[in-house]
């Protein structure tokens, strides 16, 4: 506001001024001063006022017009004012009036201009930054005075630790982000009248990308010039597949996520239903062609990507095959890094993907062959396992053998099945069979591939040495020893030679399963996929079949042996070096319950072994078995564990794969000269030292009892998230199961009685449980940690028990089917009255899981929501087959 500079002088009429040399009286006089400004709820000292009058003046202020102004010292020429808050600019006229001694009077008015006070303004827009920078951010705060405080609050996005939180100007490290990020701030801004401002501001962070040149190929000319969708990275790409079948894109990845997989889907350009899939997930490994910004691009700003050959993906029938059974086993979804993908990978079962990719080679080479309804493209029919199912059951009607030759025929394809080159072996694999979900491998074989052309197969009862080479791209082994395997079989006609006359008198002497050793000379392996832990593989080997001479009473049974080639499709896992599942010298310390090897005397003799000996780490680096008090020290060395005893002898343990805190340990053991004597893959984790009995419910509810699941780890061992109650999933025609059932446990009663549970009167859905006298138990707590079970009557003393089963708790968790116990567990037997309880079976790890009788009649829709979320859709599978050859 202009301030005012007119003044009003009031001067009273017929007043004398008084002179000190006249006799003339002088008149009062008022002068209020000068007009002023006055911010609101501000206080002035008033100056510059003036009186005068004849002998003694008094002054009196008091205020006209305008908001109400609070005076203080009125009767003086210097009076405080203090202004009241205004909403706008506004007058307030105060009067200033004389008296002198004579009662003469004069007036004089000065006009306040009264100031409304305007908060500070603030001005904040920022450009966009980019992730992990040295970042600034100023805004700009203007007042009609002065800006008293400032700060600045982090409301929203990723917390960043600002500097010169309380000035105009901050600054942060912005932080990583895989999309355009926001990150909000509120400005506060008080000026010296205590007005404050607020105002909301935000910078965007974006995230850094490299650009990647993916190049492929794909198999088949129907794919010229059909669309290439590939996905997964910061943004889909689309392209075309050119002429000759190949095609190049560019993919912008973050920096920080070189670890994507992508997937890639062609679809022919004459025929949707044609669609084939892949992943590919090399980048970390793959120099980017440009770096690219976050921002976008113009078409013209594009780098084109080139086919420079440093990312190369092939789309086949087997990386469809792949693809689908991947996606399949991660709920729907193709993984989107390298964990997810080294994860779902141990769920692809060997067989199962080269016969989807046969069936996927069927429909490609027969266009005329229909999808069922409802499937629209090859891929989905892949993922969709009932109209799958039901495609491969077609198919086999109509042609029995068509299958069993394609696959064939893939094998041999060297576009489908790529040839290994010179160098792409690894040098080390470890064989390893599917494991349930919840569960870890608990079988393995490890092969060795020296550069020099040796090499090793190393089982449960030793190693294998043979010699390899690379013919046509496959690998060719042949063993300087043969790899021994037996099994028990049924006799049928062609076992090791068997004729049918030899069979029917092995039959009538009750022989149902015969010793079958095979004594394998040589393999052949075709890779068939190569994924980022696990590559599949054909094998093929050559073994001399035969059975030992067996008394029937037709005469002695001598079969001729035979030459058999056995086909199958396994599992090979690679070393991953970047797996989190390594040993670490931080989490060792404490007691691990993992295998050991040595002897142990047994009811029937001694045995040398792998057995579990729980082992207690030290952090100075030594150890002791708590079971033998064999005494260690322990190193480690690239994640892998060794264990150097005071015998000379020697554990080297390497975790293959990990589910919770449970682990797949595979160990290797060697005598005190160094030689390689047995290995295995097993169960291995770290013991809660504070699992108690006297903590645990072990006495089962009514209706529940303890089910072992240890040896329920396979995958064939669950259908479609239950226990299946068959072994294999296996009946016969009698009503039972073929090789054995799954249902075995242990009910614990409150009385300190209870029963083992292993006999039934029928098959599900008419399960019953059977009681009988052998099964009856009692049982006793001989610590918190320690449960002994006396159990089967001695057939010398019907009123005595001659088997005896101690645990030892080792760790508690909630299972697939309830509860989860992990213990130790021996088992004891005596032969007669006069004899002591001798070791018959362990000392092994066992893991139980509470159940209900009821569970082997019920529903799926009844079973236990862990259950549920585990369900694995059953993908048939025409020739499962045997296992390739395993050392027993």
């Amino acid at each position: 506001m202009e301030i005012l500079q007119k003044k009003i002088l009031v001067v009273a009429a017929s007043a004398l001024m008084l002179c000190a040399c006249g006799s003339d009286d002088d008149d009062a006089v008022a002068d209020a001063g000068a007009n002023f400004n006055l911010k609101e709820r501000r206080t002035v000292v008033v100056s510059g006022a003036k009186a005068s009058g004849e002998g003694d003046v008094t002054v009196n202020w008091s205020q006209v017009s305008g908001p109400a102004l609070v005076l203080s010292g009125s009767d003086t020429l210097t009076p405080t004012v203090t202004a009241p808050s205004v909403d706008a600019d506004a007058q307030a006229v105060l009067r200033l009036t004389v008296t002198d001694s004579k009662g003469q009077t004069a007036t004089d008015e000065v006009t306040v201009a009264l100031i409304n006070n305007t908060p500070p303004q603030i001005s904040a827009t920022f450009t966009p930054i980019a992730e992990k920078s040295a970042a600034t951010l100023t805004a700009t705060i203007t007042d009609d005075d002065e800006v008293a405080a400032i700060s600045w609050l982090q409301t929203a996005g990723p917390s960043v630790t600002l500097t010169g939180a309380d000035s105009t100007e901050i600054s942060f490290t912005a932080p990583a982000v895989t999309v355009a990020t926001t990150l909000t701030f509120t400005i506060t801004a008080t000026d010296d009248d205590n007005d404050t401002s607020q105002a909301e501001t935000s910078v965007t962070v974006e995230p850094n990308l490299l650009a990647f040149a993916l190049d492929g190929t794909v198999s088949g000319a129907s794919f010229n010039g059909g669309a290439v969708v590939i996905s997964g990275a910061a943004e889909p790409v689309t392209v075309t597949v050119g002429d000759n079948g190949s095609f190049s894109a560019e993919l912008n990845l973050d920096d920080d996520l070189l670890d994507t997989v992508v997937s890639v889907q062609v679809t022919s350009a004459t025929n949707s239903a044609l669609r084939y899939s892949a992943i590919y997930s090399g980048f970390a490994d793959a120099e980017p062609i440009v770096a690219s910004s976050a921002k976008s691009k113009s078409a013209a700003d594009k780098v084109k990507a080139q086919a420079d050959g440093s990312n190369v993906v092939s789309v086949n029938a087997v990386s469809t095959a792949l693809y689908a059974l991947l996606v399949s086993a991660n709920n729907g979804a193709a993984p989107a890094n390298i964990e997810q993908l080294v994860f779902t990978e141990k769920s692809v079962d060997a067989q199962a993907l080269v016969e989807a990719a046969a069936v996927i080679k069927i429909f490609t080479d027969n266009p005329a062959l229909a999808l069922p309804e409802g499937v629209t493209n090859l891929t989905g029919l892949l993922i969709n396992v009932a109209a799958y199912n039901q495609v491969v059951e077609r198919i086999n009607a109509d042609s029995p053998e068509l299958i069993a030759q394609t696959i064939t025929a893939i094998a041999e394809d060297p576009v489908l099945t790529p040839p290994l080159a010179t160098g792409a072996v690894p040098s080390l694999y470890f064989q390893t069979p599917r494991a349930a979900t919840g569960f870890v491998t608990r079988s393995g074989e490890r092969w060795q591939f020296d550069s020099d052309g040796k090499g090793s197969r190393t089982t449960t009862t030793g190693s294998y040495v043979y010699n390899w080479t690379l013919n046509n791209g496959k690998i060719d082994v042949a063993y300087t020893n043969p790899v021994i395997s037996v099994s028990f079989e049924m006799p049928v006609v062609g076992l090791a030679g068997l004729s049918q006359q030899q069979v029917n008198a092995l039959l009538a002497d009750n022989y149902n399963q015969v010793e079958v050793r095979r004594s394998a000379s040589g393999s052949v392996l075709t890779r068939t996929t190569q994924g980022q832990a696990l590559d599949t593989y054909r094998i093929v080997s050559q073994s001399a079949e035969s059975i030992q001479p067996l008394n029937t009473s037709e005469g002695l049974i001598t079969a001729p042996g035979t030459v058999r080639e056995s086909i199958g499709n396994i599992m090979m896992r690679k070393v991953v070096s970047a797996s989190a599942s390594t040993f670490t010298a931080e989490t060792m310390p404490g007691v691990w319950a993992m295998n050991s090897y040595f002897s142990k005397m047994f009811a029937n003799g001694t045995g040398t072994d792998f057995y579990l000996d729980p082992l207690q780490f030290n952090a100075d680096g030594s150890g002791v078995g708590l079971d033998t008090e064999r005494t260690f020290d322990w190193s480690i060395a690239n994640g892998q564990l060794t264990l150097n005893f005071a015998d000379g002898t020697s554990l080297v343990k390497q975790i293959l794969d990990q589910s919770g805190t449970d682990f797949s340990v595979f160990t290797i053991a060697y005598n005190a000269a160094g030689a390689l004597i047995g290995s295995r893959a097993d169960y291995g984790f770290k013991v809660d030292e504070t699992a108690s009995f006297a903590t645990t419910a072990f006495v089962n509810p009514a209706g529940k009892y303890w089910q072992t699941t240890i040896n329920q780890w396979t995958f064939n061992s669950w259908v479609d998230g239950r226990l299946v109650f068959c072994s294999g999933n296996d009946t016969n025609e009698q009503g039972g199961c073929n090789f054995g059932s799954n249902y075995f446990g242990w009910q614990f009663d409150s009385n300190a009685t209870g029963w083992q549970a292993g006999s039934y009167l029928d098959l599900p859905p008419a399960f019953e449980r059977a009681y009988t006298a052998n099964e009856a138990l009692s049982w006793e707590l001989k610590d918190d940690a320690t449960l002994s079970f006396n159990y089967a009557v001695c057939n010398f003393d019907a009123q005595q028990s001659c088997r005896l089963r101690e645990w030892q708790l080792l760790k508690v968790e909630q299972g697939l089917l309830g509860t989860r116990i992990y213990v130790i567990e021996e088992d004891f037997i005596r032969f007669d009255q006069q004899s002591d309880f001798g070791l018959w079976i362990g000392t092994r790890m066992n893991i139980y899981e509470q159940l209900d009788f009821d569970y082997w009649n019920n529903s799926l829709a009844t079973v236990s929501a862990a259950a549920v979320k585990t369900k694995v859709a059953e993908r048939k599978v025409l020739y499962p087959g045997r296992q390739p050859d395993t050392v027993k």
